[in-house]
């Protein structure tokens, strides 16, 4: 611990280049340009003013233990083909939001519409208690 606070104390402007970095490297997934995350409350009132539609990307099985009611699973590459997905905001939902950023980013850079993800995944929805849809 002493050593610790040796080098903080005689490299400040190392630790505070180290901090600064590891704060932007933490920040990068939502900085991605051109890609919304959505809050659950957000996500919440699109889909009852029926503004927009929960797209699962897990897989089929994950999707079958349990998920979000409403919410439809289906892959990337049916996303980029499939019409019913035109004209309403998309609402991307993995297990904890990362792989729904990468994804919706791809999605997003080949020129579709509105692509969100949801901010936390499933993983949020849950831990706020949620309706779930257990197998």
């Amino acid at each position: 611990m002493d050593l610790v606070h040796f080098f903080i104390k005689n490299n400040n402007i190392l630790f505070l280049f180290i901090a600064i970095i590891s704060a932007i490297m933490l920040l990068m997934p939502y900085i991605r340009k051109n890609v919304q995350g959505i809050d659950l409350n957000g996500a919440i009132n699109l889909v009852n003013k029926n503004e927009a539609i929960l797209t699962d990307i897990r897989s089929p099985n994950e999707f079958k233990e349990k998920h979000i009611p409403q919410s439809y699973n289906t892959n990337s590459d049916d996303l980029k083909s499939n019409k019913k997905f035109l004209n309403k905001s998309l609402i991307l939902v993995c297990k904890d939001g990362t792989n729904s950023l990468k994804v919706a980013s791809s999605i997003k850079n080949q020129g579709s519409g509105n692509i969100l993800f949801l901010i936390g995944g499933i993983d949020e929805w849950i831990n706020n208690e949620l309706p779930i849809i257990k197998k």
